[in-house]
């Protein structure tokens, strides 16, 4: 097995990856660049606790200077805070599917929302324990379903079911909810026995795989948390599979469009959803948790001025990361989930002339609140 590297967060950039590939050590360098971008070292592998939510990015308003903080979360399923059910992103990553669920569900008055789910025999699944299998295996049964007419789809991998640190990977996909003949289901639980046939080489009688719909919008709500709860949990024993799908992309949206039509279809979406949630207050428990990438300055709103945020750079030009620790005097309320507004700063420059003779030793400069 590939050997795994432990550490904690980069101190220059708060991101999980060793300080030495950086950019922050060595900006001059192009390639160092890149790897600050792809962030190419996994390490913390099972220390998660120890950085997860203890670091934050300084934000800024370009018009009042307004500080912020916003809290970094690794996202790594097995941690003890991004693992749990209903935790930052997890409710961060069911607002991103959200909406495409609601504008699935209302393209069918009768049906609502529909919901696939394909499984994995257990005599194949090792063939698909490689990121690359798995996403060839995905675009197999899209390309599948769009023959069906199911040309815009949600879909997300559960690498693991009920037993805990058992890899027992099934896709979930949504679609626009219709009705089924015997015939269509059979045709496509056909096709995907061949096709993890093809995969595997071993001898696959039969396969499972489920489909139903829902009118419900809560139901709706329920699926997309469903959906997107974490289900590698457990990582001993899994570390070479944690490796292995290292930046792998686990939600893919397929036929929305682009540009224009996108956007009508995201305000046409969320306007539906921001209705149920006023029809069912009290019910949905996670406002605070989301749209926390806010970039209008609150302060600056309340006056009615509109300046956005930005993460403050420091003097080398890479974002500003403190500690959590470090920021939490200056907090002066938390706006939503890990996302804070921040007291502007003292800076000691020269000495106060009103100070200096009473106890000159105090102080070593001044107040510079500019």
């Amino acid at each position: 097995m590939q050997e795994i590297k432990i550490g904690a967060s980069c101190p220059s950039c708060g991101l999980f990856h060793i300080h030495g590939n950086c950019v922050s050590s060595d900006s001059s360098q192009e390639q160092e660049r890149q790897k600050f971008t792809h962030r190419a070292e996994y390490i913390g592998l099972g220390d998660e606790k120890d950085f997860c939510g203890k670091r934050a990015i300084i934000l800024t308003c370009k018009r009042f200077l307004h500080d912020h903080a916003l809290l970094i979360y690794c996202g790594r399923e097995w941690c003890e805070v991004c693992g749990e059910f209903n935790s930052y992103k997890h409710l961060k990553r069911s607002e991103s599917m959200m909406w495409r669920a609601f504008h699935l569900g209302i393209q069918s008055k009768v049906f609502g929302l529909g919901y696939f789910v394909f499984t994995v025999p257990y005599q194949c699944r090792d063939s698909l324990r490689k990121k690359r299998v798995l996403r060839d295996a995905e675009r197999f049964l899209l390309s599948l379903l769009k023959r069906y007419g199911f040309s815009e789809t949600v879909s997300k991998w559960h690498l693991f079911g009920d037993d805990p640190g058992v890899f027992h990977p099934h896709l979930n996909i949504l679609v626009t909810g219709r009705w089924m003949r015997d015939s269509e289901l059979n045709a496509i639980r056909e096709a995907w026995r061949k096709y993890l046939k093809m995969v595997s080489g071993e001898m696959v009688d039969a396969v499972d795989f489920k489909y139903q719909y829902f009118k419900a919008q809560h139901k709706w709500v329920d699926l997309v948390r469903y959906i997107c709860r974490p289900t590698f949990r457990h990582l001993q024993g899994n570390e070479d599979l944690a490796l292995e799908f290292y930046r792998f992309r686990n939600y893919s949206y397929k036929g929305f469009g682009s540009g224009t039509e996108l956007d009508k279809k995201r305000s046409e979406a969320k306007a539906l959803y921001a209705l149920w949630k006023v029809d069912n207050k009290g019910e949905d428990k996670a406002d605070k948790y989301f749209d926390v990438h806010t970039v209008i300055c609150e302060k600056c709103s309340l006056e009615g001025v509109m300046s956005k945020l930005s993460p403050r750079q420091t003097f080398n030009g890479f974002r500003e990361v403190r500690s959590f620790e470090e920021i939490q005097p200056r907090i002066e309320k938390e706006l939503r989930h890990g996302f804070y507004s921040l007291s502007s700063p003292i800076i000691l420059t020269n000495k106060p002339e009103n100070l200096v003779e009473d106890n000159p030793e105090s102080y070593e400069g001044g107040y510079d609140t500019s």
